[in-house]
């Protein structure tokens, strides 16, 4: 024990030139550990891109690229490809530094069957929350199905999304031709406005 404070005695009262080695380890060695800190943490298990793994960036630069390739209008190619390149249904992404990846699902009964039956195990992301937030902070599709007023939204809608209930009056209050006149009317009044500068 006295060894060691001898020597912190004789590091702390040494000259700066003779710490520098000391304090350009340390730097260096605090530089490393955040790097390894901020590199993406795959799931186990789940395919991944390995290059994006090793960047701290993750998948943005491939996806920034598929953007590019497009001519500026697609980014979401890349995403798309993917099951195609590991030849799997499920694998993650990496869209955003320093946030956790996105396990995405293409196969279409395993995900109607988390959407439907697995709400506990599977719960809406924060990303849904965010982008529904300002538009409709009530909805369902922004809450957590803990939330107790996702409960009571679940009780308002339960009997209007039967098939009895959509098939005998739904089709009844909305006739087709209605609708389509509808829908023609708000495309027509959409393409008639101006932006105004």
């Amino acid at each position: 024990m006295d060894n060691i404070q001898a020597l912190l005695l004789r590091v702390a009262s040494a000259p700066f030139p003779a710490m520098l080695p000391l304090v350009a380890g340390l730097i260096a060695l605090t530089l490393y550990a955040a790097y390894r800190m901020a590199l993406p943490k795959p799931i186990p298990g789940i395919p991944y891109n390995k290059a994006a793994a090793k960047s701290i960036l993750g998948d943005l630069p491939a996806l920034l690229e598929a953007k590019a390739k497009s001519g500026g209008t697609d980014a979401l190619s890349y995403v798309c490809n993917q099951p195609l390149e590991h030849n799997t249904p499920i694998f993650q992404v990496f869209p955003k530094p320093f946030g956790k990846p996105w396990v995405l699902l293409t196969d279409f009964r395993e995900a109607h069957d988390i959407l439907t039956r697995r709400i506990k195990e599977f719960d809406r992301s924060k990303f849904f929350k965010d982008v529904f937030a300002g538009v409709i902070p009530y909805h369902q599709i922004r809450l957590n199905s803990t939330d107790p007023q996702f409960k009571v939204n679940r009780l308002l809608v339960r009997d209007l999304m039967t098939p009895a209930f959509l098939h005998q009056v739904s089709r009844l209050c909305i006739p087709y031709n209605d609708l389509l006149t509808l829908l023609l009317r708000c495309l027509l009044r959409l393409s008639t406005l101006r932006c105004v500068s």
